[in-house]
């Protein structure tokens, strides 16, 4: 729905006609703006899930490669929260760069959006040939049975369940300050 505001506004019109059911959709950040929410939530957009990756928007830029500005998110939460739609967040922890330090970022931020708010938290998958774990196999910081396609982590671990008793300190550093 983020790309196009003329086909989006038909569309609206359109589906609030001839189907009329509440929905779920996905949205990235940089496509938010006040026009196309209140269209969505117009037509019946309850719920929506964003990917942010990391709260921390230098680790998001760095190493996730997403350029998106806190500013842009915390706009996407007040207009969510406006036309009262109910978010889900999705970020990435295990990651083996991120730091103590980038996960009280992460924390910060989290806790200075709007609520309610659902927070999906995923363990980071190691893609094949991707320039993250490139970087991550060149710096000994995973090896080729970590890689997805050798590694069955994925199939195990794809959502990072808090009421494990892991030790990682992504789930740790989450379980203390959550729950």
């Amino acid at each position: 729905f983020g790309l196009d505001p003329e086909w989006l506004r038909e569309f609206c019109g359109r589906y609030k006609r001839e189907i009329g059911l509440a929905f779920h959709c996905d949205i990235h950040p940089s496509y938010v703006t006040e026009e196309k929410i209140a269209a969505l939530s117009g037509m019946g957009l309850k719920t929506i899930s964003m990917g942010l990756q990391s709260g921390n928007e230098r680790f998001r830029r760095e190493v996730y490669g997403r350029n998106t500005p806190d500013a842009i998110i915390l706009n996407a939460a007040r207009l969510f929260k406006k036309y009262g739609i109910f978010p889900s967040y999705d970020l990435i922890f295990d990651n083996p760069l991120e730091t103590g330090d980038d996960l009280r970022k992460t924390l910060d931020f989290m806790m200075g959006l709007p609520r309610p708010f659902r927070m999906c938290t995923y363990s980071l998958q190691h893609h094949p040939k991707t320039a993250l774990t490139g970087k991550l196999l060149a710096r000994g910081l995973i090896t080729n049975n970590d890689v997805d396609g050798v590694s069955l982590k994925g199939f195990s671990q794809w959502h990072i369940r808090t009421d494990l008793k892991t030790g990682k300190k992504a789930t740790v550093f989450l379980q203390r300050r959550f729950w």
